[in-house]
């Protein structure tokens, strides 16, 4: 790979990732100042995926309109991201620090887009108390499938393949899903802040950045 006229390999990019994502991914779950939250509804959706190894992404946004047929709209660069390779329980109140970053709390709706899986459903009960749950388009399309191959007496056919990454180490897949969150959520700026202000105190001289 040519950046800048400067050849940079697969293993540097991948030593690099390794160096930072650690630090990316316990930025992530540091503790933030609640905010506010101007719109009408707050959305807060996680999901589990389970391929080698469970993880769970989950991300906030928020909505004040909808369209011509009454749809929601999401409003526009309003997603923030966060991920967890550690139990429900550990990813629960990390969710819900994100949310009170975003607002919760707050005059607005809270809504939980959910997948329907018991563990989830649980989590939303203790992190977000009173807020409706509704399972996500998606996942509710994949149950009523479910049923209806049952009815029909078809077998739910077990076809996943084995994409390149699922063997990647748990850390360096926790470290490239911390950044790729980071950077969703239009925080990279605020990540590197961090950082260099964090060697800055360890050097004994002033901030670098403010």
């Amino acid at each position: 790979m040519q950046t800048g006229g400067i050849a940079v390999s697969a293993r540097h990019i991948q030593r690099g990732i390794q160096r930072i994502g650690g630090k990316a991914q316990q930025w992530q779950e540091r503790q933030s100042a609640p905010g506010d939250c101007a719109a009408p509804v707050l959305y807060v959706s996680a999901d589990g995926t389970a391929r080698t190894r469970q993880d769970y992404p989950g991300c906030v946004f928020t909505q004040h309109r909808t369209d011509e047929q009454g749809h929601p709209v999401r409003d526009y660069e309003s997603t923030t991201c966060v991920s967890s390779f550690q139990s429900i329980d550990e990813f629960g109140p990390l969710l819900r620090q994100e949310a009170l970053g975003c607002g919760l709390g707050g005059d607005s709706q809270v809504l939980l887009l959910m997948d329907g899986a018991s563990g989830l459903e649980n989590m939303g009960r203790l992190c977000f108390k009173d807020c409706v749950q509704i399972v996500d388009f998606y996942h509710a399309m994949e149950h009523a499938g479910h049923v209806l191959e049952a009815w029909l007496g078809k077998a739910h056919p077990e076809c996943r393949s084995k994409q390149s990454g699922m063997f990647r180490s748990k850390s360096g897949a926790e470290n490239i899903l911390a950044l790729r969150c980071i950077h969703s959520s239009r925080r990279l700026e605020d990540f590197w802040k961090y950082r260099l202000n964090q060697h800055a105190a360890r050097n004994d001289t002033l901030p670098l950045a403010a």
